[in-house]
């Protein structure tokens, strides 16, 4: 690493970025009850039926609960990102 000078004395910066940034992201992991998840398929065959051009891949309900948990809790966006993560192994696939 780069050696740097810090508060008048030379310091090695040993950091390891990406450990760093992936903690940072880990963060936003934390478990809620996903019970509205129980009507994805239904909703999302719901929002697509008739539609023209690509299909929607996420519903309404999904938008709205996580512009509720940003708004509510004021996540960074690196724990959003986390908290997607962790998410996005309840989203069941059609």
């Amino acid at each position: 690493m780069v050696k740097k000078e810090r508060w008048g004395k030379e310091c090695k910066d040993e950091r390891d970025w990406k450990e760093c940034n992936e903690k940072l992201v880990r963060r936003g992991e934390f478990y809620i009850s996903l019970d509205w998840l129980n009507s994805w398929g239904e909703e999302l065959e719901e929002m697509n039926r008739n539609k023209r051009g690509r299909p929607f891949e996420f519903t309404n309900l999904f938008i709205q609960f996580m512009a509720s948990v940003y708004t509510l809790y004021s996540i960074p966006y690196r724990q959003m990102e986390g908290f997607l993560r962790k998410l996005s192994s309840y989203i069941p696939s059609i």
